[in-house]
């Protein structure tokens, strides 16, 4: 992943937190890969519930953002905890950045 992609990736979101940028960038390295068009798959870390996590692109909302699922968004909402991007959408994202220009309909995917 170029210097510049990560650049990009941190423009988009410099309202997160700095740990935030960190760790999407490790489950990005750790491996991300696109199952189907809308369906992309990332490793889990050590220790997670889950060793892989499927993220699927769902469209946009009203504001025209695009909007993923994730699954550990689900336990995260019942606490009152979920977030629009958590870091395994972020790995997407990343993943997403990094192939756009081999892919232009990657594109509709980016916020």
């Amino acid at each position: 992943m170029s210097e510049d992609v990560i650049k990009i990736f941190a423009s988009k979101f410099a309202y997160k937190p700095d740990s935030w940028i960190e760790r999407s960038i490790k489950r990005f390295r750790l491996g991300v890969e696109r199952v189907s068009k809308y369906k992309f798959r990332v490793r889990g870390m050590k220790n997670e519930r889950c060793s892989r996590y499927t993220v699927v692109f769902m469209g946009h909302d009203e504001n025209g953002l695009p909007k993923f699922f994730c699954p550990c968004q689900l336990r995260r909402k019942k606490y009152g905890k979920a977030e629009r991007y958590c870091t395994h959408i972020g790995a997407v994202i990343l993943y997403i950045l990094s192939k756009v220009k081999e892919d232009p309909s990657l594109e509709v995917m980016i916020p």
